[in-house]
């Protein structure tokens, strides 16, 4: 079972398109993560871990694989000129909402991932406020406006999004490394950057 059955199960079963997933469903989605098929890429100087897979990425706390989120893209597809992944879920759990787990998580995908994130309406849980936040920090992806008609993209404004729904949102790719290698006499070796330092405390 991939996250996507998982998330339709829960959206079929709630009557939400948004869902609130029960603690089993969380449980069941973390093992499905964290099998020994997931890719794995370490951030924040090793003290989460991105595990991606079949499109899910999860942001886990290393020092218990704790699953605080995970983003849930669709496939690829050609939207506006170029590739983009449609966005079909985020979720943070609950204990870690309100704090900088979701900037975390959206900043280290748009590392990761080759083509920018395209959001078609707000479709997760306080979407606004997270794009708001993204668009205010010059570190993470840029975010902006595209019409659905004509492709034109503008910076992104926290009134564009409407009900009429004649607007996405791109995440634009990040190229803020997550790490970096370090060359010395007679060897190298690879540093995970830190890159929410100071910030990450809250979750570890």
């Amino acid at each position: 079972m991939k996250l996507s059955q998982i998330f339709n199960e829960m959206a079929w079963a709630t009557g939400s398109p948004h869902p609130e997933f029960s603690p089993e469903m969380i449980e069941q989605t973390k093992q499905w993560f964290l099998t020994k098929s997931s890719a794995t890429t370490p951030i924040e100087g090793g003290k989460f871990t991105i595990v991606q897979k079949s499109g899910s990425y999860g942001l886990v706390r290393a020092r218990d694989q704790e699953l605080l989120g995970w983003v849930l893209l669709d496939q690829k597809k050609r939207l506006f000129q170029q590739f983009v992944y449609p966005l079909v879920n985020i979720q943070i759990l609950p204990r870690y909402r309100n704090t900088i787990a979701i900037l975390v998580l959206i900043n280290a995908i748009r590392s990761i991932a080759d083509h920018p994130i395209y959001v078609d309406d707000p479709i997760f849980q306080d979407g606004q406020s997270l794009l708001n936040a993204i668009s205010k920090r010059g570190g993470i992806a840029k975010v902006f406006t595209v019409d659905k008609k004509t492709g034109t993209k503008t910076p992104y404004s926290s009134t564009d999004l409407n009900l009429e729904s004649d607007v996405g949102i791109l995440l634009e790719q990040s190229f803020i490394k997550l790490s970096h290698r370090d060359v010395f006499p007679g060897g190298s070796r690879e540093v995970v950057l830190e890159l929410f330092a100071g910030y990450t405390s809250e979750l570890e």
